[in-house]
């Protein structure tokens, strides 16, 4: 049974007024739209409902793996962007996790879980001024959850298993952003990060 909840028609008419991808990485193989970089690995591995993207971080402390567009930046806020994505990680602790979007280090929307600074998701956005943090009231665990961001340019919410944890109205980048997911390890051990589907959507 697929565990889908992004639903969409993928058809013409649906296309007329929005943008609409999405990958649930069947294969062998991570798709050629992904870069991943880092000092791990990604690979695509038998998941929940026949395909997972796997990234590991590698296995000194400091260490870290990441799936993106590689600066193919045309996700938009002001333009009511959506991203979802279905993860599942592989460690509560000693782990730095961003799930979102992103354009640099400093310009960026995410769910960010840090065992150095934070006991629970924080709901993240930075316009290059220095970063907006709002606390989910989360804690991590190691099962399946579906990760939603919701954007406009006054306001973005965040939606952890379809329900609203967190609200932020400052620091909203004005750049177009990616998909970006990342995983690091704070000790000399692999950190993983399961995908089992990323999506988004935005305005036209």
């Amino acid at each position: 049974m697929s565990h889908v909840r992004f639903h969409e028609a993928e058809c013409i008419d649906s296309q007329q007024d929005h943008l609409f991808g999405f990958d649930d990485f069947w294969g062998d193989s991570v798709d050629a739209r992904w870069h991943t970089a880092g000092n791990g690995s990604a690979a695509v591995v038998n998941g929940i409902d026949g395909g997972i993207c796997r990234l590991t971080s590698g296995a000194v402390s400091g260490n870290s793996h990441a799936i993106s567009w590689q600066d193919i930046r045309s996700l938009s806020a002001a333009k009511k962007a959506v991203l979802e994505a279905y993860v599942k990680l592989g460690a509560s602790s000693v782990i730095d996790v961003r799930i979102g979007l992103y354009y640099d280090a400093t310009h960026y929307i995410y769910f960010r879980f840090d065992d150095s600074a934070d006991d629970t998701w924080k709901a993240v956005t930075d316009d290059g001024t220095g970063p907006t943090v709002a606390d989910t009231g989360v804690a991590p665990d190691t099962n399946y959850h579906v990760f939603r961001i919701v954007t406009s340019s006054t306001s973005v919410t965040f939606y952890m298993d379809g329900v609203l944890v967190a609200t932020v109205t400052a620091d909203i980048p004005t750049e177009y952003l990616q998909p970006y997911i990342s995983t690091a390890t704070e000790e000399n051990a692999n950190k993983t990060a399961d995908i089992d589907y990323i999506a988004w959507r935005q305005d036209i």
